[in-house]
């Protein structure tokens, strides 16, 4: 069971409006849907969990269902 969560932020920030908004599009049960996700424009990130936690990833290929991504030195394609 989800709990919900109050998000603060500053209301004159466009960006964070922006994101605020595709986030409130893509609610469903209180979780954020995958598809929340294809939005993001991030090139650069960090693991929070499973075997790669911890580890920095850098984007270096975006295709419809995977990701191509540089894990330290080696490559990896993961799916969306």
């Amino acid at each position: 069971m989800s709990e919900k969560v109050n998000v603060y932020y500053d209301k004159n920030c466009r960006l964070c409006n922006v994101a605020v908004n595709i986030a409130k599009k893509n609610d469903k049960d209180n979780c954020l849907k995958q598809e929340f996700f294809n939005y993001l424009n991030i090139n650069k990130g960090i693991f929070l969990t499973g075997p790669l936690t911890s580890m920095f990833f850098e984007l270096i290929e975006k295709h419809k269902n995977k990701l191509k991504l540089v894990v330290g030195n080696i490559n990896v394609t993961i799916s969306k």
